[in-house]
């Protein structure tokens, strides 16, 4: 557990103490860090709450003219209520995500991890932070996770990487974008809190 300001704490969840989450800087920080071939969306995010299964997703872009269904298909398999019927009159193939994050979670930033700093598991694969909800009652999201993809770019499993922004359904704090430094670390910005962490490994 790591205490930068009274109770605000944020943990990582790996097991090894080796990690460590430092205060870098207070100052508002946008550096919205993309690689080529994986797409996180927000699709449908303003959609009544009731609306609960559509996820946020991450998608695989491996080839000009991928299609991903939006705005008749969201997440895996939910129909559009709107244009779903329009489905049979589209001459395109649906590809679809190969990871669901969950609804409302509003992940706004993703990195590839292409350092050798942290642990070999981490290598090319993708840090990606939830901002979290706005508009459920029950929140979701607020948290940095982990999608570990195999070597041939597949999805193999995810979990959190960092939690603590959010304590009993109130948010101190809200991650917005990952960015990983040359030395390996890993900055992470939070546009509430208006602060940059630096996460580091000294095993």
């Amino acid at each position: 557990m790591f205490n930068f300001f009274k109770k605000k704490k944020v943990e990582t969840q790996e097991q090894s103490s080796d990690f460590e989450i430092e205060l870098t800087a207070s100052v508002l920080a946008y550096e919205i860090a993309r690689s080529d071939g994986e797409i996180d969306d927000n699709e449908l995010e303003v959609l009544m709450e009731e609306i609960k299964v559509i996820s946020n997703k991450v998608n695989k872009d491996e080839d000009d003219g991928d299609f991903f269904g939006y705005p008749y298909k969201h997440a895996t398999d939910v129909i559009d209520p709107e244009f779903g019927d329009l489905i049979p009159t589209l001459d395109k193939e649906f590809i679809d995500p190969i990871a669901e994050l969950g609804p409302h979670v509003a992940p706004l930033g993703i990195t590839f991890y292409d350092s050798n700093l942290f642990p070999s598991k981490y290598k090319n694969s993708i840090f990606i932070a939830l901002h979290g909800s706005w508009n459920r009652t029950k929140k979701s999201g607020y948290k940095v996770i982990f999608v570990e993809l195999d070597d041939n770019g597949n999805y193999v499993r995810q979990e959190d990487f960092i939690t603590g922004w959010l304590d009993n359904e109130q948010a101190w704090g809200r991650p917005v974008s990952p960015f990983v430094m040359s030395d390996g670390s890993l900055l992470i910005s939070d546009d509430k809190h208006n602060v940059i962490y630096r996460v580091t490994y000294s095993g």
